[in-house]
């Protein structure tokens, strides 16, 4: 067993083997059944690639996780529950205030794109796309540094869980 210094350092690896998106969706009837299939992919996605550490202290018991992620009235809550969802073994909030500008510029970026594919030119295309996929990296990395203190994820899964979160941010 180890000591609780020890437990600060240890990690242990879940698998979370299901996860909930729990959000109100704002945008014209037409487009909700878009989003849904949209998050339905993310979530697959985060599920297939997902790398999440938590302290050993916190997840000793658990190995199979369900998680949930909420859109809040000026944050977002990631929770890692047991696989029955009846215990918390984790839980943190991103705020709004932290995460929406570059939710906000990424959104505007991704708006852009889809312009280029009306009006062609393969090389406004390409430039457009190597800056959306910098603001991914640079999201990516900022949720990293965000979750640290409550749970360790790697790169992809942190580029997963910024699609998913920047695709409930456009819905609402």
């Amino acid at each position: 067993m180890p000591s609780v210094a020890q437990s600060k350092i240890l990690k242990s690896k879940l698998h979370i083997v299901t996860m909930e998106v729990f959000y109100t969706p704002s945008v014209r009837d037409s487009d909700v059944l878009t989003i849904a299939q949209e998050i339905e992919i993310l979530k697959s996605d985060l599920l297939a690639d997902q790398n999440i550490h938590l302290p050993v202290s916190q997840s000793s018991f658990f190995k199979n996780c369900h998680f949930k992620i909420t859109a809040g009235a000026d944050h977002y809550g990631l929770a890692v529950e047991n696989e029955n969802g009846e215990d918390v073994i984790c839980q943190c909030s991103i705020p709004y205030a932290v995460i929406k500008p570059i939710l906000s510029d990424y959104l505007k970026i991704c708006d852009s794109y889809k312009s280029a594919l009306k009006e062609g030119g393969q090389a406004r295309l390409e430039s457009i796309d190597m800056g959306r996929r910098g603001l991914h990296n640079d999201a990516a990395d900022q949720l990293i540094s965000m979750l640290k203190p409550a749970m360790e994820i790697d790169f992809m899964t942190a580029r997963h869980l910024f699609a998913l979160l920047s695709t409930i941010h456009r819905s609402s």
